[in-house]
């Protein structure tokens, strides 16, 4: 697969590639009508999966990535309108997403280059690869070495290192080359010397995890230390929390200035709720510590989520799964053979037997409320829940009335976002998956399932 659409979470020095993909959402016009000359337009996601937020996002650009296959069978790619408009006219072999940025990646016969809004080509097709933007900069490859295109289309880091990650929002990089990783600007500037083995980009809170003589520690944009090289694994630090880090393959939680808060003594932790207990596993047991360490439920437990902010967590007791209270109580006793976390709403799905592998769901007083007839049942979101029965896959409510029937062809449904979308996807040909958007009442949004323009 072509190296576009690959980011970063912690990079070593000798790798030349990132860690993990991005998913790039295209759009494909699978054929021309001939005699009408009508094309129909569907949504194809060709690289990996894509959540509803990242679908609804795509859906409001006003520049959509297209291929045309002409009634010769030859595919070019442009660019339309969510209404349909052919606004780029379709020239190129690929061609990726604008995003919020005012220039986009297209290829031809191999070379890489960026096109503008209207059409033009800014940056000429020259490099093996060419990213899309993020915070105003875009990462290019050229004969084996990486550089960086601006927003204006200038060339402003030639290529020269072995990686450089995507920008965040510090305007900063991870760069790499012959085996030392450090941090660059947009303009190439080495802000952050390429002195370390391993490096993470900068969080939210201004420190990047970085690595260097075998051990994990964080610094700041000034490259001074602010959690001394101690660690076995990248990590982040949270303001006025303790964080669970592991040091010679021993568990414990730093404070936000790298203070050991509890000692390095499980095999494995998790983050705390905002009410002060977290789950932790001693053995091949899960139990649940404050945060002084002491344990408040006893190591008992084959699995254990988090609780949150909620009243009970799910955990896995002798086989079967349960909730537990933050006394330690098993509030609804460990007997389903699967389940899921509460949901905001106050129930859980959950399957009583695999072998019939039908599921319900269930109060917070385990009484069931929804009978175990589906196939297939998620957890409760934005107030919907995905379900499958034999006659495919709808949305319930916590009454477990129909809201949405999902067309038969639909092999997967996104829970709902805040804001009221949802994805559909479909099998398309090649292998392609199909996706289309729909609102709580399960029209589609726009012209995201088929759209037929004149062309």
């Amino acid at each position: 697969m072509n190296e576009q659409l690959k980011s970063d979470s912690a990079l070593r020095g000798d790798m030349k590639t990132p860690v993990s993909r991005k998913s790039n959402l295209l759009f494909l016009i699978p054929g021309l009508i001939l005699g009408a000359c009508l094309v129909a337009v569907v949504i194809a996601l060709l690289l990996g999966p894509m959540t509803a937020e990242e679908a609804t996002r795509t859906f409001q650009s006003d520049r959509l990535a297209v291929a045309v296959t002409d009634e010769l069978g030859l595919t070019a790619w442009g660019y339309m309108s969510p209404n349909g408009e052919i606004v780029i006219k379709p020239a190129y072999d690929q061609a990726l997403s604008f995003g919020d940025a005012s220039l986009a990646p297209v290829c031809k016969e191999g070379k890489w280059g960026y096109v503008n809004r209207h059409g033009e080509l800014t940056v000429e097709l020259q490099f093996t690869v060419a990213n899309e933007f993020e915070n105003d900069y875009a990462t290019v490859v050229l004969d084996g070495k990486w550089g960086v295109v601006n927003g204006r289309g200038e060339i402003t880091v030639a290529p020269a290192f072995d990686h450089i990650s995507n920008f965040t929002g510090n305007g900063l990089a991870v760069a790499v080359k012959e085996g030392k990783c450090g941090f660059i600007n947009g303009r190439g500037e080495i802000v952050i010397p390429l002195e370390y083995d391993g490096a993470d980009n900068f969080d939210a809170n201004g420190n990047a995890a970085v690595y260097k003589d075998g051990r994990w520690g964080l610094i700041n944009q000034k490259n001074e230390t602010v959690v001394d090289f101690l660690y076995d694994k990248p990590f982040c630090i949270i303001k006025n929390r303790i964080t669970p880090v592991m040091k010679d393959g021993k568990y414990g939680y730093i404070d936000y200035k790298g203070k050991v808060a509890i000692d390095f003594r499980f095999d494995s932790a998790m983050l705390f709720d905002n009410n002060g207990l977290a789950a932790v596993k001693q053995g091949e047991l899960w139990g649940y510590i404050n945060r002084h360490g002491d344990f408040k439920i006893d190591p008992q437990f084959e699995e254990a989520d988090s609780f949150y902010d909620a009243q009970l967590a799910r955990v896995k007791l002798n086989g079967k799964y349960g909730y537990v209270d933050r006394g330690g109580d098993m509030a609804i006793p460990a007997q389903f053979d699967m389940a899921r976390p509460f949901a905001d709403n106050g129930l859980a799905a959950i399957c009583p037997n695999a072998t019939s592998a039908l599921w319900g769901y269930i109060n917070k007083r385990g009484e069931i409320v929804i009978k175990p007839t589906y196939l297939k049942a998620e957890s409760f979101c934005n107030d919907l829940a995905v379900v499958e029965s034999v006659s495919g896959l709808a949305y319930i409510n916590k009454r477990g009335e129909v809201k949405i029937d999902c067309p038969e062809l639909c092999t997967s449904a996104s829970p709902f976002t805040g804001d009221g979308y949802a994805v559909l996807s479909y099998m398309g040909v090649n292998g392609a998956q199909i996706f289309e958007v729909i609102d709580k009442n399960g029209n589609v949004v726009g012209n995201t399932r088929v759209a037929m323009i004149e062309k």
